[in-house]
């Protein structure tokens, strides 16, 4: 993400926990575009958690933690759970995930060696998301994330000819409450 600092919303971003997101190959596929067209692709398969999903939040959690949150939470049914146990554990938070139920053991069973906790539960990431609304009703959001995925395109951009996408809006958002009885001791 070092090459798109000037794009990011961190006040600190020396300070930023970092797994070494980012720097991923743009990889041209030969045999699937039409003659005369160029088709690429961003192979996000290198981050550390093994998706996209790993710029995103690398900087909701690192904003969170600008911000004074005291632990950042999100239903997802894989990839985005991870990425948050995994940053969460690099910045220094609790993190608490919701997947469905019939998500991967394997998925859950990483989240918790990062050290988040795992609720699971429900068929949809709906019924995952009221998992987390029941222990915390204020609700919220990750903060920046959109900006995270957002370098994502910035970065597929970087070929000759292309043109960067404009820099994200800091919008101020808000951080889910969290429970008392959810905070480490």
């Amino acid at each position: 993400m070092r090459l798109a600092r000037e794009l990011l919303p961190l006040a600190e971003f020396d300070r930023r926990a970092d797994l070494g997101e980012g720097g991923t190959p743009l990889v041209r596929l030969c045999r699937t575009a039409p003659p005369g067209v160029e088709r690429w692709v961003k192979d996000e398969s290198g981050n550390p958690t093994g998706s996209f999903k790993a710029r995103g939040l690398s900087l909701a959690v690192n904003r969170a933690r600008e911000l004074g949150a005291p632990g950042v939470e999100l239903p997802s049914a894989g990839n985005a759970a991870l990425a948050l146990a995994a940053y969460a554990a690099a910045a220094g938070l609790p993190a608490r995930v919701a997947l469905p139920a019939d998500t991967p053991a394997t998925i859950a069973g990483r989240c918790r060696l990062h050290g988040a906790e795992v609720l699971e539960g429900g068929r949809t990431l709906v019924d995952a998301a009221a998992l987390l609304s029941e222990l915390s009703p204020a609700g919220g959001r990750l903060p920046d994330r959109s900006s995270g995925e957002l370098r994502l395109a910035h970065a597929a951009s970087r070929r000759p000819g292309w043109t960067a996408p404009s820099p994200p809006v800091d919008a101020r958002a808000r951080i889910r409450p969290r429970p008392s009885a959810f905070l480490p001791s």
